[in-house]
């Protein structure tokens, strides 16, 4: 049995429940690490940045289920819950860029996530918040820390690693959807 993101079937609505738990398990990383590191910003304001991210998924999968954004919006709450993430560890001193670089890592984690819905259109979702965070956190970063700390090359070959990992799941899930159409056809 296949998992197909237009028929509400069982496992489509489990994968949707997990998901939505996900979003609303984010919130409460977000304001533990950053109190543990203490990170730029207050926790309460991540905690409440992460619980806003979280509710307008839950909406569409609560109320608005057969629009079919479900996918599409869960995945770009997500892209936007590990911006909140990586924000949270940019660090005030030079020595602590590592752990901000590092927490980039969970873009592919999260990428990879949105690959579960088989749906080319999460893929994209959220690939395209998280390219924005990036240009916006690199913009910000080249001009308020770090001036002289920010190696352009390596962003573009991160942003190119992350871009083929994008690529690869969108053209795989696009594949499986051609495939499920000849198949439903034949």
């Amino acid at each position: 049995m296949t998992l197909n993101t237009t028929e509400p079937g069982l496992r489509h609505r489990r994968l949707e429940s997990v998901f939505i738990a996900v979003l609303w398990v984010i919130p409460v990383l977000l304001a533990g690490l950053n109190w543990r590191l203490g990170g730029p910003l207050p926790p309460l304001f991540m905690l409440a940045g992460g619980l806003v991210v979280a509710a307008l998924p839950t909406f569409y999968w609560r109320w608005r289920r057969e629009s079919g954004a479900v996918p599409v919006v869960s995945s770009m709450a997500l892209a936007a819950q590990i911006a909140l993430l990586t924000i949270t560890s940019l660090p005030l001193r030079p020595e602590g860029l590592q752990l901000y670089q590092d927490m980039h890592f969970w873009f592919f984690a999260g990428l990879c996530l949105c690959a579960c819905w088989l749906d080319r259109r999460a893929v994209l979702g959220f690939f395209g918040v998280a390219v924005l965070y990036q240009l916006a956190a690199y913009w910000l970063l080249a001009n308020f820390w770090f001036a002289a700390e920010i190696d352009v090359a390596r962003q573009l070959v991160r942003l190119g690693m992350f871009g083929a990992t994008a690529a690869a799941l969108f053209v795989l899930t696009s594949r499986w959807r051609t495939a499920r159409y000849l198949h439903r056809n034949v």
